[in-house]
């Protein structure tokens, strides 16, 4: 009997991806999550054969998520299931094992057969429109290794934000973007916020337009 954990935050999409597994793996037990922590808890308690994860979540940073179960070898098949329009997810799921990548935003539910059937042989499926993005690995990216959270605020740092709004925009203390702040700063071996910015446009996490009167 394979196991097969869904954690969704939508439980009405979940249930329609439990209702595809049952299609492609019928011999296998189903447990949907709508919260990150509980799948997360889950997961720990007993490893899955399958992981189909979303990577947005109330409770939890879902890239983060991926991250810990990714380590900690919690899923023997990850498949995510998102509306991946952040490009800056890409350098996280380059460092994180998944077997398959569905872009939600761009192919519909029933594309998770064909991705559930190619992982089932052995396969990785990426959806079409991230090829462009996948492809090619950065050596720059993965030697930097910036978390989610840190790859977030750079983003608004580098446009300009200061750590208050930043904060305000992901929903954090001022503290703890300063934290953030610091630990990039480190990373990328910088040592005034000029420079971060500056950065932060070269490595392509800003992109400044500029506007002719």
């Amino acid at each position: 009997m394979l196991r097969v954990v869904i954690a969704k935050q939508d439980r009405t999409y979940a249930e329609a991806l439990g209702l595809i597994v049952q299609q492609v793996l019928p011999e296998s037990e189903i447990r949907t999550m709508v919260r990150g922590q509980e799948a997360l808890g889950e997961l720990k308690a007993q490893p899955a054969d399958y992981l189909l994860l979303g990577l947005n979540f109330q409770d939890v940073d879902g890239m983060d998520l991926l991250l810990q179960i990714s380590e900690h070898r919690l899923a023997r098949r990850v498949l995510i299931v998102a509306d991946i329009r952040d490009e800056l997810v890409i350098p996280t799921l380059h460092t994180a094992r998944v077997d398959a990548i569905l872009d939600t935003g761009t192919e519909p539910l029933a594309s998770i057969r064909e991705a559930l059937r190619m992982v089932r042989d052995g396969k990785v499926y990426v959806s079409p429109s991230l090829h462009a993005y996948l492809v090619e690995r950065s050596p720059e990216l993965q030697r930097i290794k910036l978390t989610p959270a840190e790859l977030r605020i750079l983003r608004l740092i580098g446009s300009g934000q200061d750590n208050q709004e930043a904060g305000f925009a992901l929903g954090l203390s001022e503290s703890t973007v300063q934290t953030h702040r610091r630990n990039i700063m480190h990373k990328l071996k910088v040592s005034t916020s000029a420079k971060l910015v500056r950065e932060a446009v070269r490595l392509g996490y800003v992109h400044i337009s500029y506007n002719v009167a």
